[in-house]
């Protein structure tokens, strides 16, 4: 096995083999976890995104373990879930670096950590194209030649229609894609954590978004 050196001072979380998430003092502190803390942790299948909340009870979820709990500087932490650590190893292989933290502000969850990107699928913003797209439920993405103009969720085929009437919006974007989810609770979970993270990433919102949804 490849050594594979962190570097604790980037603020990314780990997971190394054993399916042991790893995360920096930055995030730690950012989120105010206790050491010791019982941490609750659940997860969206696909793509596959491992969800962290703090729990209630002594006896909920695991416990969190700070990994230099006498430093006057901080510590970061460790969590163990033998579950996840299943299901993280159905998807990928370990160990894996550079994790970017995502923060989510409606309550889903207090960490975020997205293990795969979407199975995206590309296409063309305009009328005909339009009536290919499927009548599913999924979360989509705008861009123009530099960025990310908007992340939205819903009914595809719906959504895109709507887009269609906003020609502010229809002139700019260059590229137009989606991916598709099992339910709604799904799609609004998935495109609050895309817009946290280009959020935590860019400092801003993507220009069409005027509410983080």
């Amino acid at each position: 096995m490849p050594i594979v050196r962190i570097n604790e001072k980037d603020g990314k979380c780990w997971i190394v083999p054993k399916g042991i998430i790893n995360c920096p003092k930055e995030v730690i502190a950012r989120i105010g976890w206790p050491n010791r803390a019982r941490i609750r942790p659940s997860y969206i299948l696909s793509p596959l995104v491992l969800l962290f909340e703090m729990g209630q009870g002594e006896e909920e979820g695991v416990q969190l373990r700070y990994t230099s709990p006498a430093s006057t500087k901080g510590s970061g932490a460790t969590i163990k879930s033998t579950p996840l650590a299943k299901i993280i190893g159905l998807k990928t292989t370990l160990p894996i670096k550079g994790l970017d933290p995502i923060f989510p502000t409606n309550g889903l969850a207090d960490l975020a950590l997205m293990i795969e990107e979407p199975k995206w699928i590309n296409f063309q913003l305009d009328k005909t194209n339009a009536q290919d797209l499927p009548k599913k439920t999924g979360v989509y993405e705008f861009r123009d030649s530099k960025a990310t103009l908007r992340i939205g969720e819903g009914n595809i085929s719906d959504r895109i229609r709507e887009h269609l009437g906003n020609t502010a919006l229809a002139g700019e974007v260059r590229a137009a894609r989606y991916f598709l989810v099992n339910d709604k609770e799904e799609s609004e979970a998935l495109e609050h954590i895309m817009l946290c993270q280009f959020t935590e990433r860019t400092g801003q919102l993507p220009r069409h978004n005027m509410i983080k949804a």
